[in-house]
């Protein structure tokens, strides 16, 4: 099921797209929504394992293109490698890799599990 990005219009600026002729000319940056497409956002009940979690997180956007398959592959071998290094919080997480593991362009993905991630990585393939 997709998040609607209704939930963040309120909260928001809104500038007409008539204005200019990208998101990064208004300010000179990329914006949040040029990152985050409502394609890009999964909510779900559960998952198997973290794997799958990071999988199902960045499957959009390796079907738009964004990134390559071996970026995936990355985040896996690294947390193996290093831990659970892009855990922000407890519940919190934002798995990345080196970009030339096979990024194409920016982009983020949310995933939303209800149940959470059982965090428990065994450090071991």
């Amino acid at each position: 099921m997709l998040l609607s990005l209704s939930l963040v219009s309120g909260h928001v600026e809104e500038h007409p797209k008539d204005d200019y002729t990208s998101l990064t000319c208004l300010y000179g940056v990329l914006m949040i929504t040029e990152l985050l497409t409502e394609e890009r956002i999964a909510v779900v009940d559960d998952v198997s394992d973290w794997q799958s979690a990071i999988a199902l997180a960045v499957a959009p956007l390796i079907a738009d293109g964004t990134v390559r398959e071996s970026y995936l592959q990355a985040i896996i071998e690294s947390t193996f490698s290093n831990g659970p290094y892009y855990v922000l919080a407890p519940g919190i997480a934002m798995p990345h890799a080196r970009p030339e593991t096979g990024v194409n362009q920016n982009g983020l993905a949310f995933l939303l599990v209800k149940n959470g991630v059982i965090s428990r990585i065994r450090l071991t393939q």
